[in-house]
């Protein structure tokens, strides 16, 4: 346990406001404990940054509530449908989540039901977040978190898999205490489109704001080239296009 946070049975009436989220109708209420159980999850703990009434958790989003759950197997993030969600259920997210793990992206999905998913738990914070702690203070550290990062964007480019949502990822990518990032949240995700991982994050690491400003004070690269390079990644997707954007922001050749 990470620390002083409460934990609840499955049963306990306390989480009927997060397992039946917002609407607490029974029939789906009923529905996902029973899909929780057959996963193992012992209990659900309140904590997190997110409000649901008096009850923390992980994280709120259109399709679930994230909530940091407790198995045989240690702590795990427990996603579960929300009862006015845009699906019926969580299995092309699942999917999606399958496809993503397949190339070493993404926490591992350990469990799957229509009204719920468990995969290892993420104990990280928002990119911009991480950049201010103590550890990342020395460039090589950063420059290692987004060489790895851009990798895994690239892998899922290379899958034909596209996140959906990695223009803005402050709620889609987590950086542990050691610097491992971690993308997240594949309720977006689709292997029918145009794939735009790697543009995606680099824009959003490289090409707006603050985050821009705090990326200066560990890589220096020219803006009118990078923009130039993703125009060409974009249309090439190829690992030569890659490689020019690794290389316009100082990273250097990839070891994929």
């Amino acid at each position: 346990m990470r620390g002083a946070e409460k934990g609840y049975r499955i049963d306990d009436p306390e989480l009927d406001q997060v397992l039946a989220y917002p609407s607490g109708d029974h029939k789906h209420l009923e529905c996902v404990r029973r899909d929780l159980k057959s996963a193992g999850i012992d209990m659900i703990m309140a904590f997190g940054r997110i409000r649901i009434g008096c009850f923390s958790v992980l994280g709120k989003g259109c399709v679930g509530i994230v909530c940091l759950g407790s198995m045989r197997r240690g702590q795990v993030a427990v996603k579960v449908r929300r009862t006015d969600a845009d699906r019926p259920d969580m299995l092309n997210e699942a999917r999606m989540h399958a496809y993503a793990n397949s190339v070493s992206v993404g926490p591992r999905l350990l469990w799957q039901t229509e009204s719920a998913l468990v995969m290892d738990y993420v104990n990280g914070l928002p990119i911009k977040e991480w950049l201010d702690t103590p550890y990342a203070q020395t460039s090589g550290r950063v420059m290692d978190m987004v060489s790895d990062l851009l990798d895994q964007c690239y892998r899922l480019d290379a899958s034909g898999l596209d996140h959906g949502e990695l223009s803005n990822s402050k709620r889609h990518a987590l950086v542990e205490e050691g610097g491992k990032a971690v993308i997240i949240d594949f309720e977006s995700a689709s292997a029918s489109r145009r794939v735009r991982n790697v543009v995606a994050m680099t824009g959003y690491l490289f090409c707006r704001g603050s985050l821009e400003n705090a990326m200066r004070r560990h890589f220096d690269w020219d803006a009118l080239r990078l923009r130039r390079c993703l125009k060409e990644y974009k249309e090439s997707r190829s690992a030569r296009g890659y490689i020019d954007i690794r290389e316009t922001i100082g990273l250097g050749r990839s070891q994929l």
